[in-house]
């Protein structure tokens, strides 16, 4: 999809004045007579002598336009333009998602109105906007998202919010969001129940350093091993000795 567009990236169509194949015009919404829009993404001014194509520029992966009322300029983002002319819009949604994740991609059948939400969903699956552990400034893993969410509770001395930031290393703006469903949408925020216990589990580096802290804290490991899907005995050599981390 992105080498079939990228003849309407290059300098050349928005030169010339000639329609492109199956090129459609509309009036630019509220710039009726001044300005158009086509099906493809490119707009065309009436001021002057003759028409011509506006040749746009990219703003933070957008093609944006300066249009003109008689003195006041005015930018506008193209995609908005291409929706606004041709795509119906009647519950109203605030924002227009490009289908393919492609930002330059102004083509009418690449477009559709859609809320923040579904904006912001549809860029996370598509991979544009990452999430969770793979987000590139996150610090827990989304283990650790989920084990959080499963023993948070709200003022306590243990689980509150300044516990478990000062148990994981972050801050508690960090572990709130996290609770809230802010970030780290994707773990699984039930309470875990206790698993059957399991000998042979070995630890990350992070999970022996979470224990340690909470049985400095003076959680028991009774508790821990239910936290932890293992047995007591291994909540023990974890405090004490490390001797289950992952290599």
């Amino acid at each position: 999809m992105l080498d079939a567009h990228k003849d309407l990236l290059t300098l050349e169509p928005f030169r010339t004045p000639k329609d492109l194949d199956g090129e459609e015009w509309r009036d630019v919404v509220g710039y009726e007579g001044l300005y158009q829009v086509s099906n493809l993404g490119r707009v065309k001014s009436f001021w002057g002598k003759t028409p011509r194509i506006i040749k746009p520029t990219v703003i933070k992966g957008y093609l944006r336009i300066d249009i003109s009322t008689g003195g006041e300029q005015v930018h506008r983002i193209v995609h908005r333009l291409v929706a606004e002319a041709f795509i119906p819009n009647p519950e109203n949604k605030p924002e227009v998602n490009h289908i393919n994740g492609i930002k330059t991609d102004n083509r009418v059948e690449n477009l559709e109105w859609a809320t923040r939400f579904e904006n912001q969903r549809h860029a996370t699956t598509t991979g544009l906007r990452r999430a969770g552990e793979d987000h590139p400034h996150t610090t827990l893993s989304n283990e650790q998202a989920a084990y959080i969410c499963s023993v948070y509770k709200p003022y306590d001395k243990q689980f509150g919010l300044k516990p478990l930031a000062e148990c994981f290393g972050t801050t508690e703006k960090v572990i709130r969001r996290i609770v809230r469903g802010e970030t780290y949408k994707r773990v699984n925020r039930k309470i875990h129940e206790p698993a059957k216990p399991n000998e042979s589990r070995n630890f990350s580096a992070q999970e022996c350093l979470t224990i340690k802290k909470l049985y400095e804290q003076g959680i028991g490991r009774k508790e821990l091993a239910q936290m932890f899907h293992c047995s007591t005995t291994t909540i023990w050599r974890v405090a004490k000795r490390s001797e289950l981390v992952e290599n």
